[in-house]
Formats: structure tokens, C-alpha cells, sequence
């Protein structure tokens, strides 16, 4: 290094830069950090934390000692401390008032010197018994222990670092923050996810190596707009060094004017501790929150349009949302109703029967986890679904629909008429929903009457080929050997052989295929 680089090297250059320049920047923060690196030969230990505080702790008088300790955040606390007896003043007014007002109702027939000399007697016992409550008042006092959710008034903490005697640290982040995003905690990956509204996962939080937290910023700029709170940074790096560098101590101080930026940089000696000598960066951040326009829960809702032939065989294009809001159209245009079926390819459906995991294509229902949901009537080349529905589904989504959306007169079949219009329990005429419908049914029935399952039950990873298994969405090669495949997983690897065998235990030949043993069997 030269000498300008060793200066910077040594005054941590790079490390300032980026707290001042780079920390409250950028998709990520990272909130919490503990970690050694290896830098130009020698050993930084870099060290983040950060909480919550409020304006009035922010406007605090701080020096770089002046550091919120972790261990401090990790849990709530129980005050003790005494305050005056001050029931006795609601004895002095309440009761005194009451029993001198019934003493003197009972005695309407007393003259008025006789009242007179009463009151004055009246006054002095008065008088005697509140300067005894006012003496009791001062110097009679009780316990009171209350709780407190944290430690230090005005400061929360956002993540927390668990620390045992026998067992391994780790890391827990602040509840209240996951609740209000309710984000989802993928243990094995140590990533907290939040989802969009078609249960797309995104990532909210990383835990990295059990040592270093990041949280987008965007989800930890809206909880400080909620909370009307800072986010503090601090941060004591360490950078080892040999004392061959240090010619002279190094000494700095720095406190931005409007107190969001501190820090203190020293130069120490690290021969007590077996280490080499030092240089100590020492401080705080303070990060406001950006105006949020929009909490994550208040999301506009936007509506696409989509292309249909109306009554007189005309081509029109029409949005499908304002029906439930009861939004004003221009009263030139002419409305259409709600329930206007919309055609669509039947290939808009692979997307959803691909995915059986998030998406459950039923009879005459498409969902998406707890989501959202569709009412759709699937037909032989085509999906038909009510204008107004498709504004049940999330942005993204509709404008998905819409690449698959067909100009054409579309048509209601015989079953969505009967279930929609006359309210009446019909049964599907889609082979593959009916099949399946009957397939578990018997499967369930077998079960009850034998205690075994006549096809056994899918495991975890082979039931998508029930949930996917249809009628082709195309005429694609790939698309029917794939329902080849989804058959032969449900009906002929799924037969409980083992169970036949037991039931029937005739003499099988070593090879015999599952065909050969159900005919003998049946």
C-alpha cells in the first residue's frame, strides 16, 4: 500500500464511507452483523446493531458511550416503587359529604340557632378528622411492581441475539414485526418470506451464517413510518494491526449537526488481551423513514380489460372492475352486466394444474392457496368465466388471463347454468373432474368396508399426479404422455398388491405383472 491508502487503510476510511454513504442506500440493510474478516493481510472484527428508538430518545444528548446494549433489549423488566395512599381523598369527599348531608335531612325540624350551633359543631369534627386523613395522606404509601416490555424507555429492539451458557447463539427477529408483515419463517434456508397476492414468495429477511441480518428496505422503511420511529445503526468495529503502522495515536471525533451521525475513532493497545495493537470505529446512525404512500396491506387494485362479442355481434372491450364499488361510468357508454361470459383458451389453465402445490383446479373452482378464488366453467376447448369475477383475481393475474382471452360469443354450459342461475346440485360432465371425484369415493368406501385402501395413498411427492391429471389442455405430444404418466402412477403402480396378495394368497409366479394378479384375484 502506498501511503495514502495505508492513511485510509488505518482510519478506517472504508468503513465511514459506507455507514455515512451506503448504509441507509440500496434494495438490503443489514441490521445486525458480527464477523471477522481478513483484509490486506490483517483482522477486522466488524460489529452492527440496530434498534428501534423513538424521537424523544433520538433528541437525547449523545456521546459515543452512550451505547444501547443488546442484552439490555433482549427482555422486559419489573419496576418496583411506592406511591401516597391517595384513596383517602375519595374517603374525604365521597363519604364525609354523604354522611353530613343525611345527618342533616334527618333533622328538618330544628330551629334555625339550634341548626347553626350543629354545623359549627359539625365543622370542627370535620376539620379534626381530615387534618388525621391529610397526615395518613403524606406518609402512608403502597408497593407497586410493574412490568415493562423493554428495558429502556423509547427503544425497541428489532433483532434479538440469544445467548446461553450450554447451549449454541442464535438469532430471533422482533414478533411484532413479523406479525405485521406476517411473514412466513423458512427455517431451513433462514429466510422470513412474505407473499404477493397471486402467494408468490418474497423475500422479506435473511439470516446469514447465524451472523449477519438483512432486511429490505422497503419493509423496514414502512415499519418505521408506522411506528413514527428511527432506526438506529450502531456499529464498534475493531481493525487489528501491527504497531509498526500506528506511528503516532489516532485520535477522532465526528457528530453530524443534526445528531444523526456520531462516531469516534482511537487507536489502542491490544497487548493485555495476547493481540496486536488497534483501531477502534465507535458510533451510531440514526435512519429516518421515507413518506410511505401506501401500506403493504392497501394495495391498489387495478383492473384489466377484456374483449367479448355483445348482443348485437359486435366486438367490444370492457374492464371488469367498479361493479362491486359501484363506480360511474359515462352514461353514453353502455354497461355490461356482470355476469357477461368471457372466453378464454383452455391452455390459461397449465399454469395453475403445474403448480398444484399453490393452485387447486376443481370443478367449477380455481384457487390459490387462501388467496383467492375463481368460479370458472371449464368447456371442451375453452374456459368461460363472468366478466365481473375475473375482477376477483390480483393484477398480474388478470393480465395473465388476458393474453389467453378469446374475441368470440361465449356461451354457458348446460351444468354452470344449473348451478349458477337455478341453484341446483348438478353433477359435473368433465371426465376427468367426474373420475376423480369417483376415485376418491371408492378408494374411501373400499377403506371402510376392508381397512385397507384398494389404491394406496400417494405420497408427498407424487400427488401432484392426481391434482394434475386432466383431459389435454393441446394436442402436444409432451402434454399426453404426461397424463400417460399421472394414469399410470394413480391406477396401476398405486394397487395395493401387497394387500391382494395377503387377502388371496394363491401361488403368483415370481414375474407375474399387476394385471396377471388381479385376474386371478377378481
Amino acid at each position: 500500500m502506498n501511503e495514502k491508502e495505508l492513511n485510509a487503510f488505518i482510519h478506517f476510511s472504508d468503513q465511514r464511507y459506507y455507514i455515512e454513504n451506503q448504509l441507509d442506500i440500496g434494495e438490503w440493510i443489514t441490521v445486525y452483523k458480527k464477523r471477522k474478516r481478513e483484509q490486506n493481510g490483517y483482522i477486522d472484527d466488524i460489529y452492527f446493531y440496530s434498534c428501534l428508538v423513538s424521537e424523544e430518545r433520538k433528541q437525547k444528548d449523545y456521546s459515543t458511550s452512550d451505547w444501547i446494549s443488546s442484552n439490555c433489549l433482549r427482555s422486559g423488566s419489573v419496576t418496583e416503587y411506592t406511591v401516597p395512599l391517595r384513596v383517602i381523598d375519595q374517603i374525604k369527599h365521597r363519604l364525609f359529604s354523604k354522611l353530613f348531608h343525611q345527618f342533616r335531612i334527618s333533622n328538618y325540624l330544628w330551629t334555625s340557632k339550634q341548626i347553626k350551633k350543629r354545623d359549627t359543631k359539625i365543622f370542627k369534627i370535620k376539620d379534626f378528622l381530615f387534618q388525621k386523613l391529610q397526615f395518613l395522606n403524606e406518609y402512608k404509601v403502597k408497593k407497586i411492581k410493574e412490568y415493562q416490555k423493554f428495558s429502556e424507555e423509547g427503544v425497541e429492539p428489532l433483532v434479538y441475539v440469544r445467548t446461553f451458557s450450554a447451549r449454541p447463539t442464535y438469532i430471533e427477529l422482533s414478533e411484532e414485526f413479523c406479525h405485521y408483515f406476517d411473514l412466513y419463517e423458512d427455517h431451513d434456508n433462514n429466510v422470513f418470506y412474505s407473499f404477493d397476492e397471486s402467494g408468490n414468495p418474497i423475500d422479506v429477511i435473511k439470516i446469514i451464517d447465524n451472523s449477519e441480518v438483512q432486511i429490505k428496505r422497503k419493509y423496514i422503511n414502512e415499519y418505521l413510518y408506522v411506528k413514527k420511529m428511527w432506526l438506529c445503526v450502531q456499529f464498534d468495529h475493531r481493525r487489528w494491526m501491527d504497531q509498526s503502522l500506528l506511528k503516532k495515536p489516532v485520535i477522532e471525533n465526528f457528530k453530524a449537526k443534526d445528531g444523526s451521525f456520531i462516531y469516534s475513532l482511537n487507536s489502542g493497545d491490544g497487548a493485555f488481551m495476547d493481540e496486536k495493537n488497534f483501531v477502534r470505529l465507535l458510533g451510531r446512525k440514526f435512519i429516518k423513514c421515507k413518506k410511505v404512500h401506501s401500506l403493504w396491506y392497501e394495495r391498489n387494485k387495478k383492473y384489466e380489460l377484456f374483449s367479448f362479442i355483445d348482443e348485437n355481434g359486435e366486438e367490444r372491450t370492457f374492464t371488469c372492475g367498479g361493479y362491486e364499488s359501484g363506480k360511474c361510468y359515462d352514461e353514453s357508454e353502455e354497461i355490461p352486466d356482470y355476469l357477461t361470459p368471457i372466453s378464454f383458451h383452455k391452455e390459461v389453465l397449465k399454469k395453475y394444474y403445474d403448480k398444484p402445490s399453490q393452485y387447486s383446479v376443481e370443478d367449477n373452482y380455481l384457487g390459490c392457496l387462501d388467496l383467492w378464488g375463481l368460479q370458472i366453467d371449464i368447456q371442451d376447448n375453452r374456459v368461460v368465466v363472468f366478466l365481473g369475477d375475473l375482477s376477483k383475481l390480483p393484477y398480474l393475474e388478470q393480465k395473465y388471463w388476458r393474453s389467453y382471452n378469446i374475441t368470440e360469443k361465449a356461451r354457458i354450459s348446460r351444468v354452470n347454468w344449473e348451478r349458477s342461475f337455478e341453484c341446483r346440485f348438478t353433477e359435473t360432465d368433465r371426465p376427468d373432474l367426474f373420475f376423480k371425484k369417483i376415485y376418491k369415493k371408492f378408494n374411501q368406501n373400499w377403506y371402510e368396508k376392508y381397512n385397507w385402501y384398494f389404491f394406496k395413498l400417494l405420497s408427498d411427492n407424487d400427488k401432484h399426479c392426481f391434482d394434475s391429471l386432466r383431459i389435454p389442455l393441446n394436442e402436444e405430444q409432451s402434454e399426453f404422455d404426461t397424463q400417460v404418466l399421472n394414469l399410470v402412477k394413480v391406477f396401476i403402480e398405486s394397487i395395493n398388491i401387497k394387500k391382494i396378495k395377503e387377502t388371496f394368497p394363491a401361488s403368483y409366479e415370481r414375474d407375474s405383472k399387476t394385471i396377471d394378479i388381479l385376474e386371478q384375484w377378481f
